[in-house]
């Protein structure tokens, strides 16, 4: 669910940052990779090509949301909750639903978070256990203190 990136003509397939990926996370924070760096160098092409083939793969759930600010994140996270049926009052209730259902029930989960600005707009709805992989893209280095850089 989400607006996945379609692969662009060109694109240059990184096997050894996508094998990076899907390294475990060591026990950190469930964000498995925080991928930062300048505008323009392929994160958010990366992040796609990671979740088309999680969906290739068909894994249970590849939600993708724009993190570009607060109310972004919020309505994403609604989508999400919605999509798999959690029952929320408001937005920020739904994307509590979502990360307390990725905590229980992740496996073969991905949750990406693309152009993320402010770390404090995902703390709030990242897993802290289990087993669903959520990505952050992000060119704020703040935002890589999330996870595995």
């Amino acid at each position: 669910m989400g607006d996945v990136p379609q692969e662009p003509a060109g694109f240059q397939p990184r096997a050894d940052l996508l094998t990076e990926l899907d390294a475990p996370s060591g026990g950190r924070v469930r964000v498995v990779h925080a991928v930062t760096g300048m505008r323009g160098v392929g994160k958010t092409q990366l992040a796609a090509a990671y979740a088309r083939a999680r969906i290739d793969e068909e894994w249970r759930l590849v939600a993708w949301v724009n993190a570009e600010n607060r109310a972004a994140v919020l309505g994403g996270l609604a989508e999400v909750a919605a999509a798999l049926g959690l029952e929320a009052g408001d937005a920020a209730a739904a994307g509590r639903a979502v990360r307390r259902r990725l905590e229980a029930d992740g496996e073969r989960c991905l949750l990406v978070f693309d152009n993320a600005a402010d770390p404090a707009d995902l703390l709030p709805f990242l897993p802290a256990a289990g087993a669903a992989r959520v990505l952050v893209t992000s060119n704020e280095q703040p935002v890589g203190d999330l996870g595995a850089a």
